[in-house]
């Protein structure tokens, strides 16, 4: 399942229990554990940790990837990817 909005605890929950994935995004304040270790997501962007580059030609943009799995609050494990992407300011 996948959710274009943030994830809810209570969705999640409800899919897991059906056998069911879910895609979502993670609120820009929000707190995962890596490794043993309380760890903000605004920390995470700045972790030297390994990101790939890619092109997505559709959209004629180049992002970063990184991906590992981290644990969170009331649910678990989960998968987490970051990208990052250079965006430019649309003219007015």
């Amino acid at each position: 399942m996948a959710d274009s909005w943030y994830w809810s605890k209570e969705l999640a929950l409800t899919c897991r229990k059906y056998g069911y994935h879910m895609i979502s995004q993670l609120k820009s304040n929000s707190v995962v554990w890596v490794r043993k270790r309380e760890r903000p997501l605004p920390i995470l962007l700045l972790d030297p940790q390994p990101f790939a580059s890619f092109g997505l030609p559709v959209w004629k943009i180049k992002v970063k990837d990184s991906q590992f799995t981290a644990v969170v609050k009331d649910l678990g494990l989960v998968a987490v990817v970051i990208v990052k992407e250079k965006r430019k300011k649309t003219a007015t």
